[in-house]
């Protein structure tokens, strides 16, 4: 009978500058380890205020400030990926983007960013940030992992990343199926999840069983926008 996959948690103990490894289950896979301490810096937390309706009475509604925090990757070029519902909402006839939005990096003071991506059918977001942060880019996998192979997700929370083992089902399409022995919840939306070698291969999406968006089909996106 196999193990549980290792999990670990990315912790700080003052700021997202202080962020260090913890491994909080027991007998790790050092290689995983590895990709954690060397890739948790590309993970952020992407942050906005979204305008939501509220009932005022007599059959009105109001609108809402209310803050919605998610979870984002960088991507190189000043780029970053997050779920769409962080940042925007798909509404009849038009696109609407919340306002305030910026993403808190591990380096720097909070950095604005803006919305150059949108792609509801997959839930996700490609934003420009107002500066280019010194993270190196991740690299994306030029093909979809194997069946069975064990990857790691990670996901942001304010000032802790976490990491959680995830392996693959299943790859229908652009979409990954994945299976843990952990639950993959809303923090891991919006983040990435990597293979052994440190390869951008997945971006989670909301859904009540893990799943993600291939690096296929991100690389895919990125193109289009280059494109425009």
């Amino acid at each position: 009978m196999s193990r549980p996959f290792a999990v670990l948690l990315l912790a700080s103990a003052a700021s997202l500058s202080a962020r260090a490894a913890v491994v909080v289950s027991p007998d790790p896979q050092t290689e995983f380890k590895s990709v954690a301490d060397r890739l948790h810096s590309t993970v952020i937390v992407v942050r906005a205020r979204a305008a939501v309706a509220v009932p005022t009475g007599n059959d009105a509604e109001g609108i809402m400030q209310t803050p919605s925090f998610g979870t984002g990757v960088l991507i190189g070029d000043g780029l970053a990926i997050t779920t769409l519902h962080t940042v925007g909402a798909v509404l009849p006839g038009r696109m609407a983007a919340w306002t305030e939005i910026e993403a808190l990096l591990q380096d720097s003071a909070p950095v604005g960013a803006k919305i150059i991506g949108w792609f509801p059918e997959l839930d996700l977001a490609v934003l420009r940030l107002a500066e280019t942060p010194s993270t190196a880019p991740v690299a994306l996998a030029s093909e979809v992992p194997a069946t069975g192979e064990r990857l790691l997700a990670m996901g942001a929370d304010d000032d802790v990343v976490s990491v959680v083992g995830v392996t693959l089902a299943a790859a229908r399409g652009d979409q990954l199926i994945l299976t843990s022995a952990r639950r993959v919840d809303s923090r891991y939306w919006g983040g990435p999840i990597f293979d052994i070698h440190g390869r951008l291969v997945g971006i989670t999406v909301p859904s009540v069983t893990p799943k993600a968006v291939s690096a296929l089909a991100i690389g895919a996106l990125l193109e289009r926008i280059r494109a425009q």
